[in-house]
């Protein structure tokens, strides 16, 4: 670790302008939230009110969060770690519950992570009751460029039917 520094040079500071930050709480008694990378498999599915799985502390413990906003990146003078999993695809809140989780958790000085644990009922985290479906969609950079893709006739005419779909289609399909 003799060259290892938290600055970044000019190439890493690049390539992470187009970057998206998120900002997770933790069930701590922690006021602040706390920024994290979005790889760009996640881009197109992070948002407030999911879970991530993250490293959290110097100790890089894997700890569950709450994702509670998402902005772009902004120059730093550390290194920010990157989200590990994205442990919901929708939203468990809606964006009035969750303005109301922390206004409950600035008006009775807790952590809002604290909150959001509080109200997220245990079948929603350990996905009581559900199963898991795949489904296929296409995320909004490939269907603006899809035209420069190098694609087989059988490949374009997939990507066509996914395109033209109005809802995410089923694996079986």
């Amino acid at each position: 670790h003799l060259f290892e520094t938290d600055e970044l040079t000019n190439w890493e500071e690049a390539a992470q302008r187009d970057q998206l930050i998120a900002e997770v709480v933790f069930n701590r008694p922690l006021q602040e939230s706390y920024s994290y990378l979005v790889p760009d498999e996640l881009r197109d599915w992070i948002g407030p009110a999911r879970r991530v799985k993250v490293s959290f502390g110097r100790g890089h413990k894997t700890t569950i969060g709450f994702c509670v906003g998402v902005r772009p990146w902004e120059p730093t003078h550390h290194k920010l770690k990157p989200i590990i999993e994205l442990l919901d695809r929708e939203p468990l809140l809606d964006d009035h519950m969750l303005e109301l989780t922390r206004w409950i958790a600035d008006y009775y000085l807790c952590g809002w992570g604290q909150v959001l644990e509080s109200v997220i009922p245990a079948g929603v985290k350990k996905k009581a009751g559900t199963r898991l479906i795949t489904l296929f969609t296409v995320p909004e950079r490939v269907r603006q460029n899809r035209d420069a893709l190098s694609l087989s006739a059988k490949q374009a005419r997939v990507l066509d039917l996914l395109c033209e779909s109005p809802v995410p289609l089923p694996i079986d399909v």
